[in-house]
């Protein structure tokens, strides 16, 4: 795997996770719609070498909103080839996610904050693989979310279960040179951009 010079001159200034998270935010929002369409098939290529490495059988994405890089791609890719597709749910606020199984020829329905997931008919699974959205990240594999922690609670709920696999997904310009993590945030295995897929751990 490839590496590209770090970003750290560049985001010097960044002094706290509020900045970094706003860097991030920015940063995604000023890609290309040609750029967009570009990772999306980038990923869709990228993700299912993963997904075969690691040897995964279920595996969790999400619907994009907003900026998020699109992975609808990625998911058809996925379904093609036969892997089992689950999608994550909000169950409260303060509470770690669920995951339940779908298809791309099941309905989804409107959740919290708005966002398609699954009905509540669909089975819950546990994932091997989880891919999962980035406002920021930094070259240890440390995420900054919006801020709610969903993923980081889930993370820390399934390492008693079933450890998964963790990917980000992001565009290389939302790297920043320190995500201020703490004790409650939990590393990602990968992180996938248009130009490399970045080891934190190993994998």
């Amino acid at each position: 795997m490839t590496h590209s010079p770090s970003p750290a001159d560049a985001h010097s200034a960044l002094t706290t996770k509020v900045q970094a998270r706003a860097h991030g935010l920015a940063a995604r929002k000023a890609i290309t719609p040609e750029q967009r369409a570009a990772m999306a098939d980038h990923c869709a290529l990228e993700g299912v070498k993963i997904a075969r490495k690691a040897l995964a059988r279920t595996i969790a994405l999400y619907m994009p909103i907003t900026t998020e890089v699109d992975c609808r791609l990625l998911l058809q890719a996925l379904h093609y080839h036969e892997f089992k597709i689950a999608l994550p749910c909000v169950v409260a606020p303060q509470r770690p996610l669920i995951f339940r199984s779908w298809t791309p020829r099941d309905a989804l329905v409107a959740g919290a904050y708005d966002i398609p997931e699954p009905s509540q008919r669909q089975p819950e699974v546990i994932p091997d693989l989880i891919f999962m959205p980035v406002v920021a990240f930094d070259r240890m594999g440390y995420r900054i979310g919006y801020g709610a922690g969903f993923y980081d609670r889930t993370l820390k709920a399934l390492e008693t279960i079933k450890p998964p696999l963790t990917i980000g997904l992001a565009y290389s310009s939302q790297e920043v040179s320190d995500t201020f993590a703490q004790d409650h945030d939990i590393r990602l295995d990968l992180i996938l951009t248009e130009h490399e897929t970045i080891s934190c751990t190993g994998f």
